[in-house]
């Protein structure tokens, strides 16, 4: 399973090499793995014994949910600062 999700990734061909972009270093030792044999693969189907396999680690940054009131009004207040002035000047607490 963890296999497929390695070699159902988007890939760049440029020339001989196939460039894959991988979430973590768990793909990327999963890839080590594979690497000798999917070349012998290739290259003994392709007939060609230049190609090679390249990879590139591309964290994918995400965003965190937003539960409860004092995450939400910290999330309003990254936007606006403001916000911080206002709670303290009225006294209000953010957790109800």
């Amino acid at each position: 399973m963890s296999e497929q999700l390695v070699l159902n990734r988007d890939l760049r061909l440029e020339g001989t090499a196939i460039h894959l972009t991988l979430d973590n270093r768990l793909q990327v030792d999963i890839l080590t793995e594979l690497k000798p044999d999917l070349l012998a693969c290739l290259r003994d189907t392709l007939q060609n014994s230049q190609i090679t396999i390249e990879h590139e680690v591309v964290v994918i940054e995400t965003k965190k949910l937003i539960y409860s009131p004092l995450d939400k009004f910290n999330y309003m207040a990254e936007k606006n600062p403001a916000l911080h002035e206002l709670r303290k000047a009225l006294g209000l607490e953010v957790d109800y």
